[in-house]
């Protein structure tokens, strides 16, 4: 099919057609242009979100959800990746394309245009011409027509002369011969019309017309490949995209409650063993009470928060420096940064002494190849290697002393009988005798009513504690509070009233504080 013989004279539809089709072209590379803005902003807001809400290292702790969520994260950043791809890749590909399709055709439909003008041009100033010579023989027709009805009536005049009748014949043949000559012309110019509009409609305007159906041809079959290839810049991102999906799935299979159960243990477990038991205090009959030197304090209905020396243990307790050793810390979370700290030691001397055997390597191709590097220079860096790592060791050896030692204190609490410094554990033959003393108290004593009511509020000479402790952990005193080391004595001054403090005296006879949990009440 050809638009050359269907359309020959739809020329000026073919010239709107081709425009819009122009135009639909134009349309659709702004909508590419969008398409790849909307994928790089939903990548950056992607990206934003990811960047927002990553978790950080030091919330991480061990947590399988924290672990998880981060994954999933991880794996939202890379599908990000995969739309900017996907815009990346219509950007060189596709859009360039369709705009280098649309100035091509641009082009080609322009030069296609003025061919089409030009030989309109040539058929309208032929059909001019043709006119021209029309009226040029019509005039000279009606002339010699003219002429020879007046030859005719001057020879039936009898009155002209014989020179007069002879002027009017050769004034006839006069125009006899232009009326011949314009005849000519006009068959001429008649047969140069009839060629041009042959030409004109069967060869030149049929050229043109199939060079626009080519060019449309080749405009609908570029968009068709365009749209394909637009097409294949997402679907080749798909079996990525898919993986992100599938590593956001398996991160949701990293989250295990029970191994985040057991990380918060391992992140606040103390060390300390529980609280066994609390002793009654008859405040009634204060003689037969536990002597407070027996391990068991004793509780008030209220206990009354000292606000300490000079306020310091007001409030929240003042917060301990940390120490090289850690024993700032409970003994199980002791023990569990000095293991990360031998572990990152451990590390880096693996670390320093593959650079050790490195170096080692290249000093001995230095040695038989001296153009190759610096004997000198190397040696010095190998001999401060060998200085981190020795350094490195006695580090290493200091800190599997401490844990050794956090182990061996931990162990020796757990195995304690009175396993909280804090309370005594009790015996049934405790329980037993507590529970006959209070039958006979009840039986012997029975105060009124009122002398059994109970204060709210004790003073501190109501609380006259006594006996001894001995320290079960090392502490480093502030303001306030008393250094001592493991095994030191004291004497109560008194006993903890709730606040985690125990006031006592020094051999030396200095008088402060010491953390309840660091001591044990002796029996």
């Amino acid at each position: 099919m050809s638009w050359g013989t269907k359309l020959w004279d739809q020329f000026e539809n073919i010239s709107t057609y081709t425009q819009k089709g122009i135009d639909f072209c134009e349309k659709f590379s702004h909508f590419l242009k969008e398409r790849c803005s909307i994928e790089n902003d939903y990548a950056a807001k992607l990206k934003k979100l990811v960047k927002s809400y990553s978790p950080k290292k030091k919330d991480d702790d061990g947590f399988t959800i924290i672990k998880g969520f981060e994954t999933m994260v991880k794996e939202l950043h890379d599908l990000a990746g995969q739309h900017e791809s996907i815009s990346e890749n219509l950007q060189n590909g596709v859009c360039k394309d369709v705009h280098e399709l649309i100035q091509s055709l641009k082009q080609e439909r322009k030069k296609l245009l003025q061919d089409a003008s030009r030989q309109e041009s040539a058929v309208q100033s032929q059909l001019s011409q043709l006119d021209k010579a029309k009226k040029a023989y019509e005039k000279a027709f009606r002339e010699a027509e003219k002429a020879n009805d007046a030859y005719k009536k001057g020879d039936q005049d009898n009155n002209l002369s014989r020179a007069e009748v002879e002027k009017l014949k050769h004034a006839l043949s006069l125009r006899q011969q232009t009326c011949d000559d314009s005849k000519k012309e006009y068959a001429s110019e008649v047969e140069k019309t009839r060629a041009t509009q042959t030409e004109h409609y069967h060869t030149v305007m049929p050229q043109i017309f199939n060079q626009f159906q080519d060019l449309d041809d080749r405009r609908i079959t570029k968009f068709k490949e365009c749209m394909r290839v637009s097409a294949e810049a997402e679907r080749i991102t798909l079996p990525i995209i898919a993986k992100c999906v599938d590593g956001m799935v398996d991160s949701a299979n990293l989250v295990d409650s029970q191994k985040d159960i057991q990380a918060v243990v391992n992140k606040f477990a103390s060390g300390f063993s529980p609280v066994i038991d609390v002793i009654f205090e008859d405040l009634s009959n204060p003689a037969k009470n536990p002597s407070p030197a027996s391990g068991k304090p004793i509780l008030s209905v209220k206990s009354k928060v000292r606000s300490g020396l000079l306020g310091i243990f007001s409030g929240l307790q003042k917060a301990e420096e940390p120490k090289e050793d850690f024993s700032h810390l409970p003994p199980s979370q002791q023990r569990k940064q000095l293991l990360a700290k031998i572990e990152a030691i451990k590390t880096s001397i693996a670390k320093e002494t593959s650079q050790r055997d490195g170096m080692a390597k290249m000093l001995d191709v230095y040695r038989a190849n001296p153009k190759l590097g610096n004997v000198a220079v190397l040696s010095k860096q190998l001999e401060e290697n060998g200085q981190t790592i020795d350094s490195l060791h006695q580090e290493l050896s200091k800190y599997e002393a401490y844990l050794s030692e956090s182990e061996n204190r931990l162990q020796d609490s757990n195995h304690t009988p009175n396993a909280s410094p804090c309370l005594g554990k009790r015996t049934d033959a405790d329980r037993n005798a507590e529970s006959q003393q209070l039958a006979g108290n009840d039986a012997q004593n029975s105060p009124p009513p009122q002398s059994l009511h109970v204060e709210n509020d004790f003073s501190d000479d109501e609380f006259a504690d006594g006996g001894t402790c001995t320290a079960v952990y090392a502490y480093e005193g502030s303001e306030g509070s008393l250094n001592m080391t493991v095994g030191q004595k004291f004497t109560i001054i008194e006993h903890d009233r709730g606040d985690g403090w125990t006031q006592v005296r020094a051999a030396d006879g200095s008088l402060g504080f010491i953390p309840t949990s660091y001591i044990q009440i002796d029996d």
